[in-house]
């Protein structure tokens, strides 16, 4: 069991948070329908502060981080990694787990709430989409024993994040009701390629 785990980690991590993903979805519109949006509202409103279910999303980042944490510690571990990829990955993967720990401010009216913890889950938020980036575009380098096909479509999904990210600072302020959607088109880009197109050192 083990070895299979360290052998499909980032599968195993991808298709796990998704499922919670789904989840958190369905309890939102259950609980809170009137309040909860997925194309004005992101996925880290799911884990908001006084949130009562947001206790489901921040499990699933603290379990997503944690395996893929795990799996590439264990890459490094039997030297199977390769340092400029999967450092950078292993600090996304650090960094969607403390986003887990850190929750976003409420996304419906409160009195008070926590600042910190708001501000420490956009900070990790932000690095975790960073880190991801810097690990697709290294992906294919060096260029020797990689397909051509396969270094294009590397440096398109890189493309595609950092439009996206451009995209996503831009909706705040322009159009607010449609950040959610350009957040999941995000977290979608990212998660296809760490579950299709990382090497996890199998």
């Amino acid at each position: 069991m083990n070895k299979l785990l360290f052998r499909n980690y980032n599968q195993i991590g991808v298709v796990l948070l998704v499922i919670v993903i789904v989840i958190a979805h369905i309890v939102a519109y259950k609980s809170v329908p009137s309040l909860y949006d997925w194309r004005r509202n992101t996925i880290s409103d799911l884990a908001a502060q006084q949130y009562a279910y947001g206790w489901i999303m921040r499990l699933g980042f603290i379990a997503f981080g944690s395996i893929l944490a795990a799996g590439i510690i264990n890459k490094f571990f039997h030297r199977l990694a390769i340092w400029y990829v999967d450092l950078p990955i292993l600090l996304y993967a650090a960094s969607v787990l403390l986003a887990g720990v850190f929750s976003i401010k409420p996304f419906f009216p409160v009195e008070a709430y926590s600042q910190t913890h708001d501000s420490l889950h956009s900070f990790f938020a932000t690095l975790s989409g960073i880190s991801i980036s810097i690990g697709i575009f290294c992906h294919p380098l060096p260029f020797s024993g990689k397909t051509r096909k396969s270094i294009i479509l590397d440096f398109a999904l890189f493309a595609a994040v950092i439009m996206l990210s451009a995209l996503f600072g831009f909706a705040e302020s322009s159009f607010p009701d449609y950040v959610g959607v350009i957040q999941r088109l995000m977290w979608l880009v990212g998660l296809t390629w760490l579950a299709l197109f990382y090497d996890s050192g199998q």
